[in-house]
């Protein structure tokens, strides 16, 4: 801003002195415009280098994976050695045909992780590549930690020597990353390149463990109260649930966060011994209001095949970070509203709300 500032000052200061020059004051003007619009040029694109995403490295980090080919030929640190070569001798590599290998890179710190980059085998097999997922998050069990974009086509996988591309929305904060392919196969990684966000930037959990909660009604003379939602217990069992009177009009559900958050994903624990699929069609919302229905939705509505698990966990991404005091789940119509557990994902930086 400073420079934007002695630029326009510059620019003024001159145009005195210049007009006693006529013959030269159109082209010192312009060229003292295209300098202050070079300056602005400038720092609008240090402005982005300072948020936008940016190469995290990651050379020789601590790497693993669930086994190795050729009596450790092929290690897990061959992925992260800054070789840009896709030959199977600078490539790490699982034992062929085992079941759900795994590659993981330890970052030793949390960062905010925005998009994933696979070099991909390029002498053979580049399609045993057909299927992997990337995640990011932190813990060391790969399975547990949130997917970054969808996992590998066999499109994405033909090209020998190819690099696929996973973009992660939203980013991810995270410690580990990691590739897995579900079922039998062989997992070979040649490179992996990360990008990341400023971890102000990406959203982490909001402990909303003992928040004041309320809801529409109480099963049971209040057996099952709001609070049961937000008591940090993870069981699915009806005792620890919060429970509407059943099949009520409008059944709502809402926690007061007591502060201004930007809010960006809510995470429902469903009932695990009965019943599950009584949470179709509830919406989460998120807002300023403590009218439910005043709030803006957070994601779709909970589909039939969320609800059918017991005990699912389903995750319900905001389409943009809100901007919340409340944070609420309703189901329109006649229908019956409990809720095991909820966790809410907030951004640290309000500016992006």
């Amino acid at each position: 801003m400073f420079r934007w500032v002695a630029a326009a000052v510059l620019v003024l200061g001159l145009v005195g002195f210049l007009t006693a020059d006529a013959m030269n004051e159109e082209e010192e003007l312009e060229f003292l415009i295209d300098r202050v619009l070079k300056e602005v040029t400038e720092d609008k694109k240090s402005e982005v280098s300072q948020t936008g995403p940016k190469p995290l490295c990651i050379f020789s980090k601590p790497a693993s994976q669930s086994s190795s080919h050729g009596s450790g030929l092929f290690p897990a640190g061959n992925a992260v050695d800054g070789s840009l070569s896709s030959d199977m001798a600078h490539c790490s590599h699982t034992v062929a045909q085992t079941s759900n290998p795994w590659w993981r890179v330890d970052l030793g710190a949390d960062h905010c992780i925005s998009k994933v980059e696979i070099l991909n085998r390029g002498d053979c097999c580049s399609e045993r590549l057909a299927g992997a997922v990337v995640r990011a998050g932190d813990s060391t069990t790969v399975t547990d930690n949130p997917t970054c974009g969808s996992p590998v086509t066999a499109d994405q996988a033909q090209p020998l020597g190819g690099t696929i591309e996973f973009d992660c929305s939203p980013a991810l904060r995270a410690r580990y990353v990691s590739v897995d392919i579900p079922g039998t196969a062989t997992l070979q990684l040649c490179e992996v390149t990360v990008q990341e966000l400023p971890l102000d930037q990406c959203s982490t959990s909001f402990d909303i463990v003992g928040k004041p909660a309320s809801q529409s009604s109480s099963h049971g003379s209040g057996n099952f109260p709001a609070g049961n939602a937000v008591d940090g217990s993870p069981s699915s069992q009806m005792a620890h649930c919060s429970h509407t009177v059943a099949d009520t009009m409008n059944p709502w559900w809402k926690v007061d966060l007591e502060e201004e958050q930007c809010v960006t994903k809510v995470t429902i624990l469903n009932r695990g011994d009965c019943c599950s699929e009584r949470l179709q069609g509830a919406q989460v919302r998120a807002g300023m209001s403590g009218t439910v229905t005043q709030n803006a939705a957070c994601g779709a509505p909970v589909t039939s095949t969320q609800a059918q698990p017991l005990g699912g966990t389903i995750e319900i991404d905001c389409d943009k970070p809100l901007r919340a005091r409340y944070v609420s789940v309703d189901i329109p119509g006649t229908a019956t509203l409990q809720l095991c557990e909820v966790y809410v994902d907030v951004l640290l930086s309000s500016g992006s709300c």
